[in-house]
């Protein structure tokens, strides 16, 4: 072989590696089957906000997070097979905030509330078939 179609073989290799690594390294977001409505107290400013979010958005199964700092809300869509209101409260009370589970219901019955989905800011899309709240 020639020195080019080495160094083609070889360039080949490196970008179906890089690839492999970026597919691995993916994670689809879960839909939502559920929305927690939590009651937290402690928020201020927007960097409460925004450490609320991350806190919440690194579980795995939250889809997205929404936070009223002035109501001292948040609303989270979730997939309830990977994880529990409780345990998004509790993530947000070790980050610092008292909170706790208000309400949990479908994203039907938060498009019926809010107009759109949670995390949308303009469509009101359905959702699932409405186990939240509900023990399976």
């Amino acid at each position: 072989m020639n020195k080019r179609t080495v160094i083609n073989i070889v360039l080949v290799v490196i970008a179906c590696t890089m690839l492999l690594v970026v597919a691995f390294n993916i994670r689809p977001k879960a839909r939502p089957d559920c929305v927690a409505i939590l009651k937290s107290s402690g928020m201020t400013c927007g960097n409460c906000s925004k450490s609320i979010t991350q806190t919440l958005e690194r579980l795995r199964g939250v889809t997205s997070v929404e936070v009223a700092v002035e109501a001292g809300m948040v609303a989270v869509a979730y997939n309830s097979k990977t994880v529990a209101p409780g345990q998004l409260a509790s993530q947000v009370t070790r980050s610092g905030f008292s909170s706790t589970v208000m309400q949990v219901m479908t994203p039907e019955e938060f498009v019926k509330i809010a107009g759109r989905m949670p995390g949308d800011q303009g469509s009101s899309a359905g959702g699932c078939g409405g186990s939240c709240g509900k023990k399976k």
